[in-house]
């Protein structure tokens, strides 16, 4: 499964369509919208992960601490279109969900069988949950 990162769950609709095609290419064919305001893809075979995960990218969108134990997404019941206050809504939405990113770089390890193949995190601290935080899960 994977989880796209969506700060206040606004995704524009060329994002809806990339997600869609996303869906297809790469996973079983669908994608849900959670209650977390984000989509999850479900039947993504190991060989379409890399490159699932690089479409994302190309949508503008990320995975990067969408899962796990951290905060997931920062949920708005504010459309930006609407109103200059959704959108200032929106806004700090977006930017309380980058301060909450892991500053680790133990995202950048790829570990198989107990055995570190790519990568090279540093021993860093995540200032947010200190040294309890357990980015691998």
């Amino acid at each position: 499964m994977i989880r796209v990162r969506m700060p206040g769950g606004v995704c524009k609709p060329d994002q809806w369509f990339m997600m869609d095609q996303i869906a297809d290419e790469h996973g079983n064919g669908t994608f849900k919208i959670t209650t977390r305001q984000t989509f999850q893809f479900h039947g993504v075979i190991k060989r379409h992960l890399k490159s699932a995960i690089q479409d994302i990218n190309r949508a503008l969108l990320d995975t990067l601490a969408a899962c796990g134990d951290v905060n997931r997404n920062v949920i708005v019941s504010a459309i930006p279109s609407l109103s200059k206050l959704h959108a200032q809504v929106y806004e700090f939405a977006k930017r309380v969900s980058e301060r909450l990113l892991p500053r680790t770089t133990a995202y950048h390890e790829i570990w198989l069988d107990k055995k570190l193949v790519a990568g090279d995190a540093l021993k860093d601290v995540e200032p947010l949950y200190g040294e309890f935080y357990l980015p691998r899960k």
